[in-house]
């Protein structure tokens, strides 16, 4: 097995610090982000992976977590994106216009996306652009199908959050396969997580690019995996 990134120790040690001084102090904590990207074999084996924290927490997400904490709305700072606002950019780059805080949908309301579905859940591409906080949507979306270039997304798994009483995190992991039935090899590059937002708003909160291209051979599936990790203090 390839092996093109993992967490290192330091960085380990660096959140345990962080979470241990949240919980001292009483603080919300952040919320932890790892993503991980396997190429499975025909066999279902893993031929190469990529692990690391997720730094990519864009825009979106931030004003999304103000409406939600401050509990108000998302043009209260006006209808335009960008610093100082609270709107939030839909995949096709239009603000977000509702006067409601900005809601997750749950997975009862469909959050889990369908087979082939790119509105939410987890997407890829191939744009090597560097991360930026403004990002709303992935570079150069792979799109559905089994022609040239395309992959054939499954569902997103279910989401179901485990809560450790011991470590008191609580954890959810979001998990989407990718099946190359192209013919040829593919070049994945970006990772995007899609959320949908109410009032059927669909955006990207968090882009994260690859430091080398992750080829998916013919016959080959992606396996994208988004671990989330809150710890409380009590």
């Amino acid at each position: 097995m390839e092996i093109l990134k993992h967490i290192s120790d330091l960085d380990k040690k660096r959140l345990n610090r962080l979470k241990e001084q949240h919980k001292k102090l009483h603080l919300m904590s952040i919320p932890i982000c790892k993503m991980k990207a396997q190429v499975l074999d025909k066999r279902n084996k893993v031929s190469v992976s990529y692990e690391d924290l997720s730094r990519s927490w864009n825009r979106n997400f931030y004003n999304w977590q103000v409406c939600q904490q401050m509990t108000c709305s998302s043009n209260c700072m006006g209808s335009a994106f960008g610093e100082g606002t609270l709107a939030c950019k839909d995949k096709d780059g239009n603000p977000g216009s509702s006067n409601t805080p900005h809601h997750l949908r749950t997975a009862s309301q469909g959050y889990q996306e369908n087979s082939g579905g790119l509105l939410h859940g987890i997407i890829v591409g191939t744009g090597s652009t560097p991360e930026s906080f403004e990002d709303y949507y992935l570079e150069s979306v792979i799109e559905e199908g089994t022609g040239a270039g395309q992959l054939n997304y499954s569902a997103v798994s279910p989401i179901v959050p485990v809560y450790d009483p011991v470590t008191k995190e609580l954890k959810a992991e979001v998990i989407r396969y990718m099946l190359n039935n192209s013919g040829g090899t593919i070049g994945v590059n970006e990772v995007g997580l899609m959320v949908c937002l109410s009032g059927m708003y669909y955006t990207m909160i968090s882009r994260d690019v690859l430091p080398s291209t992750l080829n998916v051979l013919a016959d080959y599936q992606l396996k994208v995996t988004y671990e989330i990790t809150i710890t409380y203090p009590a």
